[in-house]
């Protein structure tokens, strides 16, 4: 219902604004947190219940939801998007990249798990 400005006081990077804006959300009891560039919004006025009407689908363990997503490559160190063979109504991935609409479980970040400023 609205959108707050939140000034650090220095250039946290954009992992460091994620990291920050993840836990003051979560800290106010979220249950779900979109993850967003304020230049890349949702390419879809839907994409949000899309992506939200997962959930009934889906085990308590998710901790994000989006609409691509991509699995790691552990000996090469890339990643490669789903292929659309691969592809079901809830596909598991290895992360969501950016610049697509996702959302993040709030107990997740409450957990301790969110971006490092260091991978940026």
């Amino acid at each position: 219902p609205k959108v707050e400005y939140f000034s650090v006081g220095y250039n946290s990077g954009p992992a460091g604004a994620s990291k920050i804006g993840l836990q003051r959300l979560a800290a106010e009891g979220y249950e779900w947190i979109y993850w967003g560039d304020d230049d890349d919004p949702p390419k879809d006025k839907t994409d949000f219940e899309r992506i939200l009407g997962l959930q009934s689908d889906l085990s308590e363990t998710v901790g994000a939801l989006g609409g691509a997503g991509g699995f790691f490559n552990k000996y090469t160190g890339r990643v490669s998007s789903v292929r659309n063979s691969k592809l079901t109504r809830a596909t598991q991935v290895d992360q969501i990249p950016g610049g697509h609409t996702f959302i993040v479980k709030g107990e997740v970040i409450r957990s301790g798990i969110y971006p490092t400023e260091k991978l940026f």
